[in-house]
């Protein structure tokens, strides 16, 4: 679902995989890769972009990862707030959140070899920068 003004989704997919985004406010961007075999299930990502000038990209290979990404910050034209996540192997999940102002970022890199992956991220106020990175 998309309300407001000026805001855009993309979603390419392979197979068994899901995506949701809900954007609401203005300014908002969402791009969303998966691709996977469909043996090892699908992956899903969810997003929520309630603020302004909030920009998400999760890519994700193989299979069984999920992502769920929360934007309520009101970010700026300058200063937007931003998430990035990259999971490729199987299994692996991420949560990035992100509350309050403007400036902020989390990227989380994850790979695996057959161990999954998960990562928390929670930012609230402004110009917060969290990296995360996990490989086998």
């Amino acid at each position: 679902m998309t309300s407001g003004d000026r805001n855009e989704s993309t979603v390419l997919q392979s197979h068994d995989n899901t995506a949701e985004i809900d954007q609401s406010g203005d300014d908002n961007l969402s791009t969303v890769n998966q691709s996977g075999l469909a043996a090892f299930g699908g992956n899903h990502a969810a997003i929520e972009q309630s603020g302004d000038f909030n920009r998400s990209i999760v890519d994700q290979n193989f299979g069984s990862n999920t992502a769920d990404v929360l934007q309520t910050g009101l970010g700026t034209a300058l200063d937007p707030n931003t998430v990035s996540i990259a999971q490729f192997g199987g299994g692996n999940s991420a949560y990035a959140e992100q509350n309050g102002g403007e400036g902020n970022s989390i990227i989380i890199e994850q790979g695996s070899d057959g161990s999954p992956n998960s990562a928390l991220a929670f930012q609230d106020g402004s110009f917060n920068t969290t990296v995360i990175d996990q490989q086998p």
